[in-house]
């Protein structure tokens, strides 16, 4: 997903952390926590096609619960593989 196909209400973030159940995202200066959608769950087929500290992500944010949800990665630039 680019910015051209970037859904109307949802924005850019970074993932700061990543922990069992969520993600700690950087949405325009505010720490908050998200959780992977559930179609972006269902299409990843490997650990390389999920959310990473430092990738660049879409997100649908909703202030009034505080909530956000992954819904894209961005194509990253660089990868760091363990072997």
């Amino acid at each position: 997903m680019n910015s051209n196909e970037m859904l109307k209400g949802h924005r850019y973030a970074r993932i700061l952390n990543e922990q069992r159940n969520y993600y700690l995202i950087d949405l325009e200066g505010e720490e908050l926590k998200a959780v992977m959608s559930g179609n972006l769950r269902h299409l990843a087929e490997s650990s390389m096609d999920r959310p990473a500290v430092g990738d660049s992500v879409v997100v649908s944010y909703n202030p009034h619960e505080g909530t956000a949800k992954i819904h894209a990665v961005e194509e990253r630039k660089s990868v760091l593989l363990r072997k």
